[in-house]
């Protein structure tokens, strides 16, 4: 691609002043980015690391084993398999007059039983950014016929690289592993608040946003690193959160010293308070002291809300229900029985399951039994008030169920039983006599 922009034409002058990496800064990206692994199978241990193999009475009983030839500290890999592969990426931050420069290399080891491991170290990219957050992009080719965007070529060379493509900016924005230690980075950036902590940000999206986006600056300086990994999830913040209505809010947490801990709980708890209606400039709301349970609650109570909801749309709809209802069973209806304190009846009307379903906060309405052509829905009731709903089937004349009170069942709920089977031959009187009759 040939420099077009006055930065790309900067930039491809001055690339030849980056120096190559140096051996400590590869052998501190194997070291630090990669594992040490041992091959473990029942009763061997493989170092990968130099090849050595020995016999262990039983491996399950360790975690992890210390080379007794190259003294390594090996991490523990249960498997039959005789090779191993790994892969990282890790960033060196440097400078270049005034431009902030991230390099990205990409790390990877090889690993064969019996023999010492290999590894390659490749620098794969290059971000060079402004002052103002722009930036400018150095790459290798890839191959676009595997489907994978990382996949370099061997022994490709670095060039200025167009971002305009999908696969051009997922690769650009690759999560480097590390960062290595020893950093040079523009005033600009420590003007803005950076200290040398990417709080698992992406360096490049971290370095664009810090110097483009006051209120990523804000946020950094303010210790809000909840809300700084939330941001950052959209890879381009460009005041985000001022986007969403919630940058006031933001303001209210940073005036009352209120550190969010988890940036995506708190943006929907905001979200929730918007929906009923509560003031997100009063910090007693949006500065709350227990976050998760304060979040928690406004769950619950929007579920309840979304519930009565939806209970009112299926009472609209009902009416639609109340005839085909009475018709299907009408000639149960006046059909009641009762030991002196418990009266069973059956539900006369769409209107009576609403009722039945308010007063026992179960879903006798909300489920459609009305709608049930083969059982019939009994209410059993003490003073005129519900105590349990029962469910007949029609097909055997037997019980179903029978609920009290949030589906459980009620201080009388044997009687209740008790009651309905003695009387399921009036039951059945009614509905073989219906049935007759039709004949």
């Amino acid at each position: 691609m040939k420099p077009k922009t006055k930065l790309e034409k900067r930039v491809v002058s001055l690339i030849n002043k980056i120096k190559p990496i140096t051996p400590a800064q590869k052998a501190w990206g194997i070291a630090n980015c990669l594992e040490k692994r041992a091959l473990v199978t029942k009763h061997k241990v493989n170092c990968l690391e130099c090849g050595n193999t020995w016999i262990v009475a039983n491996t399950a009983e360790c975690s992890n084993f210390v080379c007794s030839k190259c003294s390594c500290s090996l991490n523990k890999v249960e498997t039959r398999l005789h090779r191993d592969f790994q892969a990282a990426y890790y960033a060196i931050l440097t400078t270049v007059e005034d431009l902030q420069v991230v390099r990205m290399f990409y790390v990877r080891k090889w690993g064969k039983v019996g023999k010492p491991a290999e590894s390659h170290v490749m620098e794969v990219m290059q971000h060079w950014i402004t002052p103002e957050g722009k930036f400018c992009l150095i790459s290798c080719p890839t191959n676009p016929m595997n489907g994978y965007i990382d996949s370099w070529t061997a022994g490709g060379h670095l060039r200025l690289t167009t971002t305009a493509s999908r696969n051009a900016t997922l690769r650009s924005a690759i999560h480097a592993d590390k960062v290595y230690p020893r950093q040079r980075v523009i005033p600009s950036l420590k003007r803005n608040g950076f200290t040398g902590d990417f709080y698992g940000i992406s360096p490049v999206n971290f370095f664009c946003g810090l110097l483009r986006d006051s209120e990523v600056e804000t946020l950094l300086k303010a210790g809000q690193t909840g809300l700084l990994q939330y941001i950052f999830q959209w890879n381009a913040p460009d005041k985000i959160l001022s986007g969403m209505g919630l940058w006031p809010s933001v303001k209210i947490c940073i005036r009352n010293h209120y550190i969010v801990s988890d940036g995506t709980l708190w943006v929907d708890y905001i979200k929730m308070l918007r929906d009923f209606q509560k003031d997100l400039l009063n910090s007693h709301f949006v500065c709350p002291v227990d976050l998760v349970v304060s979040h928690d609650k406004l769950v619950d109570k929007k579920r309840e809300h979304q519930r009565q909801l939806t209970l009112t749309q299926q009472r609209k709809k009902a009416v639609n229900h109340r005839e085909a209802y009475v018709k299907a069973k009408a000639k149960f209806f006046g059909l009641e029985f009762s030991n002196g304190d418990i009266t069973v009846k059956v539900l006369e009307s769409v209107d009576e399951f609403i009722t039945e379903g308010d007063v026992l906060r179960h879903c006798v309405f909300s489920s459609g039994y009305y709608q049930n052509e083969n059982s019939l829905i009994l209410s059993a009731r003490i003073d005129g008030k519900p105590v349990e709903t029962v469910e007949i089937s029609l097909n055997n004349l037997k019980i179903i169920q029978s609920r009290g009170f949030k589906n459980k069942p009620s201080e009388y709920h044997d009687q209740v039983v008790s009651l309905v089977n003695q009387n399921l031959p009036a039951i059945g009187k009614v509905l073989h006599s219906s049935e007759g009759g039709g004949r």
